[in-house]
């Protein structure tokens, strides 16, 4: 359960620590870099998220993706958004975020925020969130599910060789976690 816990605190922190249209993704990039105004905006909304403000930071975060942002933007505003709706236990919510952004066509290989991860991985994030939102439901049968896609379909992508060695691990662990906590 810790594992998990550290899991979650850490892909959570990987995004909203990023800085830099309606429902669903834009279709394509409006530029190479993004408007200021609006990367200030997404780092307003971080610290929101960050005080523990989780309605005012539902709200920037809303309003970001109703603004017209690179893709990448609205992917991380996006990401953002589910984690904060799960925080605030609207996991019907975050969960339909989420699967925007599994039906989106932003770029796994968009560049990562740290150096210690040099991609994205937004498909790949959002299967494990879901599993996540499905697991804190206790409906473990979906959560293993989409466990399961982000495995087979979305998978992790790095040029690291220990990255990824550590996310099979990571993924070892929650899937672990996940069965046994279907056992109890």
């Amino acid at each position: 359960m810790n594992m998990l816990l550290a899991i979650i605190v850490t892909i959570t922190a990987f995004l909203v620590a990023y800085p830099s249209h309606a429902q669903g993704a834009p279709e394509q990039a409006a530029e190479e870099r993004e408007n200021p105004k609006v990367d200030e905006a997404l780092e307003k909304a971080n610290k929101l998220f960050q005080e523990d403000k989780l309605q005012e930071a539902e709200t920037a975060y809303r309003a970001l993706r109703e603004q017209k942002t690179k893709l990448s933007t609205w992917g991380v505003a996006s990401f953002n958004l589910g984690i904060n709706l799960r925080a605030q236990k609207k996991y019907d919510e975050a969960i339909q975020v989420f699967t925007e952004i599994l039906d989106s066509k932003l770029n796994d290989k968009d560049p990562g925020s740290n150096i210690m991860e040099n991609f994205q991985n937004y498909h790949y994030k959002a299967c494990l969130q879901i599993a996540f939102t499905y697991k804190a439901q206790k409906k473990y049968p979906k959560s293993l599910e989409y466990m399961e896609l982000a495995h087979s379909k979305h998978k992790f992508v790095s040029h690291c060789a220990t990255c990824d060695e550590n996310a099979q691990k990571d993924w070892d662990e929650v899937v672990n976690a996940i069965k046994a906590a279907m056992k109890k």
